[in-house]
């Protein structure tokens, strides 16, 4: 029997999917538990490069945005044989960013710090951050920024995906969808920053 890192029984009710996690309630509400998809692309290439990977990402998240990335715990466990890993991350309060929020000065400096921080982390450290999420790249990104949530009590912006990616991956096929990925993206950000 697997030795979980979490309890099966305070898993609570679907959330979200995306390219690389799906989300769900977890311990009454009070935080979000993600686990890998099942066709989640670099996991199932190789999970433990993979969870390395996903690792030294959230280094990097930590050292570049200290203070707007959701305080996540990442847990990387071997589950029948294979590298695994979830992420337990304390529930927020709050709403996809949007184009309307970027009236509020206070939010608007909040996000050119998470762009900043975005910024140097492609060109020093070779890594893409994944600001909209695989729906928001395809569908929802020209209305809102699915992975920075506002927190509508104390008006803060925070990152809630740890994944990123390197935009030079050695892979091909993962490098042309990180490319992609990350073109889209910029593309969807002009029309923010146009904004601001």
């Amino acid at each position: 029997m697997d030795n979980l890192p979490y309890n099966k029984n305070l898993i609570g009710k679907f959330i979200a999917i995306g390219a690389e996690n799906v989300v769900y309630s977890y311990n009454e509400g009070r935080e979000v538990i993600k686990f890998p998809t099942f066709f989640s692309l670099r996991y199932n290439w190789n999970s433990q490069q993979y969870c390395k990977e996903i690792q030294d990402g959230y280094e990097m998240l930590k050292k570049y945005l200290p203070e707007r990335l959701n305080k996540s715990n990442l847990h990387i466990y071997e589950r029948g044989g294979k590298m695994t890993y979830l992420i337990l991350e304390p529930f927020i309060h709050g709403k996809a960013l949007s184009k309307n929020d970027l009236k509020n000065g206070d939010v608007k400096r909040q996000f050119l710090e998470i762009i900043a921080a975005k910024n140097q982390l492609e060109s020093k450290e070779n890594l893409f951050v994944d600001l909209f999420g695989s729906w928001g790249l395809w569908l929802s990104g020209r209305w809102k920024i699915s992975n920075l949530l506002l927190d509508k009590q104390n008006q803060k912006l925070y990152l809630v995906d740890i994944g990123t990616a390197r935009i030079n991956d050695g892979r091909f096929i993962i490098r042309i969808l990180v490319r992609l990925a990350k073109r889209i993206q910029d593309n969807l950000l002009k029309k923010y920053l146009n904004y601001v």
